[in-house]
């Protein structure tokens, strides 16, 4: 296939889990990675056919009431990759997943949506790092419980502590509201060795932003929220390792002598990446913002900040390198051609439209 060309993912269709295992058994997938969105688990899935070729298995959508389907050893032994986005599980299900004793030593890598209160939050992250032993990336979307009482469930008193997922490389966290405000020191996850961190939330603590500058390995650094103000990143000046800096905004009221001093304080720092949603017409590059762009790059050697505004035709794109200025208007980058299998239910019903069929059921649901 062309590298111009982007294939959609293969959909096998299914009217029920039962089907599933029929299409799967008769014409088995050469796929790596399979989707499974929109479907309800409730039942014991027996003789689940052995797909050693599998190495990612992804939950869209779905209702798991039966942790039959979550035996990954049994039937994709060689999994490396977990993904559960918006999945509603019930409370045996999840129980026997997080505390079911079966540890995972293939996976690397897992996303998962958890939509609970943030003391289960930490029950959750010690029981994971004891199921997956070889984790490396994390990717996590926390959505704060459906509670007026709600309170994040931290000890000022107590100090952050790097417990858990010892060989993480990787982190990416999504965490709006209250439980984002010193969600890196109640989570304890080790950070001796975190190469790559994304991080998304309303604002950035000095709590956090002081979890991040001990990131001594941190190369890539990714941040993303409503607004930023310039010093708000002060406290990251001195990151010895960190060569790209990603910010995604909405809006900016930064100067182009601001980019400058970030790039100053991190004398590291190759890329400085600002992607924001709203267009800022009065943000110039004038010939005294170029003396200094100049003199960094002299110092320095390769240095590069490059500015988007908008997205689609309204794009504005400013590129700053020791290659001079550029302003561009992008082309939309194809998508990959990586091949999946996606199954779904034959009536594309979402998770809300099965779950209010159920809701007489006794086992209560709960959105993790």
């Amino acid at each position: 296939m062309g590298a111009n060309q982007s294939a959609a993912p293969k959909r096998m269709t299914c009217s029920s889990v039962s089907d599933l295992l029929s299409s799967l058994k008769r014409n088995g997938t050469t796929s790596e990675n399979i989707v499974l969105a929109k479907m309800k688990f409730d039942k014991p899935i027996a003789n689940l056919p052995v797909l050693p070729g599998v190495l990612k298995v992804s939950f869209l959508d779905s209702v798991i009431k039966n942790d039959s389907i979550l035996q990954f050893n049994q039937w994709c032994p060689n999994v490396a990759e977990l993904a559960f986005i918006r999945v509603k599980f019930s409370e045996r299900a999840y129980e026997n997943f997080t505390n079911g004793g079966n540890t995972l030593p293939t996976v690397k890598s897992l996303t998962f949506h958890f939509k609970y209160d943030m003391e289960g939050f930490g029950y959750f992250i010690q029981e994971m790092d004891e199921k997956l032993p070889s984790l490396e990336n994390l990717a996590l979307i926390l959505v704060a419980a459906d509670s007026d009482e709600y309170e994040p469930m931290w000890d000022d008193e107590q100090p952050y502590e790097p417990i858990y997922f010892k060989n993480l490389k990787k982190l990416s966290l999504i965490a709006f509201g209250d439980e984002g405000d010193r969600v890196f020191d109640y989570m304890d996850i080790s950070n001796e060795k975190l190469e790559e961190l994304s991080f998304t939330a309303m604002g950035f603590t000095k709590d956090n932003l002081k979890w991040i500058k001990c990131c001594e390995q941190l190369n890539k650094l990714t941040l993303g929220c409503p607004s930023l103000e310039g010093n708000d990143l002060k406290l990251l000046k001195g990151m010895k390792s960190l060569k790209e800096l990603h910010l995604e905004i909405g809006s900016i009221e930064w100067t182009p002598k601001k980019m400058i001093e970030i790039m100053r304080n991190n004398g590291q720092l190759k890329l400085l990446s600002i992607e924001c949603e709203r267009n800022n017409k009065q943000l110039t590059f004038d010939d005294e913002f170029k003396k200094l762009f100049d003199a960094l790059v002299q110092k320095r050697g390769d240095a590069t900040i490059k500015v988007t505004f908008g997205s689609g035709k309204s794009m504005r794109q400013m590129t700053i390198s020791e290659e001079g200025f550029d302003e561009t208007t992008p082309l939309v980058e194809a998508e990959s051609d990586d091949e999946e299998f996606y199954f779904e239910t034959e009536d594309g019903s979402s998770s809300n439209d099965i779950d209010s069929d159920s809701s007489s059921e006794e086992e209560e649901e709960n959105e993790h």
